[in-house]
């Protein structure tokens, strides 16, 4: 690593597995890990661990969610960087498919510690605030580093959109 290189970021994917591939050798049948992995969209869970309801539209997912429910939401943090960093994840709310904090409500937080080169999936929980609009949809993201304190080769990824929540 380049001395002072820091960069996190928060991801719509987690890693699934290994993608795993088989062969033939000398009549056996051998099934190996092809080196790739296997990335899915990352979910948004009820109160007892369960994937909401989700339906998908142009291969991105729309949950379905009541106003004023807590919800888990998964988001991958990436620590690119020399060394590990303590950092807040933040959770947002917003009307907009573009996250960011000026146009969002916060609805979340958890800080953890991210180590160089180890995606880390986490769980977070959030609270749908009670005054959103039945029948709406509105676009849960996630961001790292939001008040700039780390000095990063990347700031572009420091914020995302996750998933599509339909409220009812």
């Amino acid at each position: 690593y380049v001395s002072g290189y820091e960069d996190l970021a928060v991801s719509h994917w987690r890693y699934n597995e290994c993608a795993m591939d088989t062969a033939s050798f000398m009549g056996i049948s051998i099934t190996y890990c092809s080196g790739y992995s296997d990335h899915k969209r990352v979910r948004i869970l009820d109160s007892t661990g369960a994937e909401l309801p989700v339906g998908w539209s142009s291969s991105e997912p729309t949950y379905t969610a009541s106003k004023g429910s807590w919800l888990k939401v998964e988001v991958t943090l990436e620590n690119n960087g020399a060394v590990s960093q303590r950092s807040t994840v933040q959770m947002y709310l917003s009307s907009l498919r573009q996250i960011s904090p000026s146009s969002s409500t916060s609805i979340g937080s958890s800080t953890v510690t991210a180590t160089p080169n180890i995606p880390d999936l986490l769980t977070i929980w959030v609270a749908i605030p009670s005054t959103v609009s039945s029948g709406s949809t509105y676009f849960i993201g996630a961001g790292v580093d939001t008040s700039g304190t780390l000095t990063e080769v990347n700031e572009d990824n420091n914020y995302t959109y996750l998933a599509a929540v339909k409220i009812k």
